[in-house]
């Protein structure tokens, strides 16, 4: 099936492949509202989300943060957001495979901290898609949300072990390293 709109006297936009004259109808009218309010078609971009992340470090990171968030970002974005969605479009990303990234890593046991800042990460880099870049139409990060505080996980969350040291041992460090 194709859906065709027409916009103005000699512009026309068609698409084929729907499975349905029902689903060629719905997406030639929603074509044609987003026409109506903007006078612009929307094509969502075909950019996997791993090229993307990389472009808005580039286009938006570099320019706008200090050294050191920079490397923070690129640090939680190696090693925890693009293994787990990297692969994907940026256009079929939506609200239920981010809160599943969010849940897949509060029940590896990561701190609320860590948590936070991937989830962070994920709101200005979406929100930097829809606007100004218009990759997206609207954030699939709205609606995500970090889990409840009092919930628990399904490993512990991981920390690490303090210790101290003995009378003894603090006396030894202090007697082979005298105050000057």
């Amino acid at each position: 099936m194709r859906a065709r709109i027409s916009a103005g006297k000699r512009k026309q936009y068609s698409k084929s492949g729907f499975n349905t004259k029902k689903d060629a109808m719905e997406a030639g009218n929603k074509a044609y509202a987003e026409y109506t309010q903007t006078g612009l078609s929307f094509t969502p971009s075909e950019m996997s989300v791993s090229d993307y992340m990389n472009y808005w470090m580039d286009n938006y990171c570099k320019i706008n943060l200090k050294q050191t968030t920079i490397s923070n970002y690129a640090k939680k974005m190696k090693n925890h957001i693009l293994p787990a969605i990297g692969k994907y479009k940026l256009k079929a990303l939506s609200p239920s495979v981010l809160q599943e990234l969010i849940n897949q890593k509060f029940n590896e046991g990561y701190s609320r901290n860590t948590l936070s800042s991937i989830k962070g990460i994920l709101t200005n880099s979406m929100s930097y898609a829809v606007e100004p870049c218009r990759f997206i139409q609207s954030s699939p990060m709205s609606g995500v949300k970090l889990p409840n505080p009092r919930a628990v996980a399904a490993v512990p969350t991981r920390g690490k072990k303090k210790q101290s040291l003995s009378p003894e041992q603090w006396e030894k460090i202090i007697t082979r390293f005298p105050y000057p």
